[in-house]
């Protein structure tokens, strides 16, 4: 199992870490939490704050395992708001 630890971003500034981390035993099943997360984050924000803004996966070693930025992502395709 590996861990992950997720980290919000805006304009290259983490604005939430996540310290503890979370262990998954498929990268599959990180990608699947993270976009999760990036739609949770998107829900409870102003549009135009997150614009700007994407949802970091770093592994152990500390290096950048996935990214979903929030205006590629087609969240705004599943809130309905384009």
């Amino acid at each position: 199992m590996a861990r992950y630890f997720f980290q919000l971003e805006d304009r290259g500034v983490v604005v939430l870490r996540d310290e503890e981390g979370e262990e998954f035993g498929h990268i599959e099943g990180m990608r699947r939490h993270a976009r999760q997360v990036a739609l949770e984050l998107w829900r409870n924000q102003p549009d135009h704050l997150v614009a700007h803004q994407r949802l970091l996966a770093i592994n152990a070693a500390g290096l950048t395992s996935y990214c979903v930025p929030f205006r590629d992502t087609g969240i705004l395709e599943l809130l309905g708001r384009v």
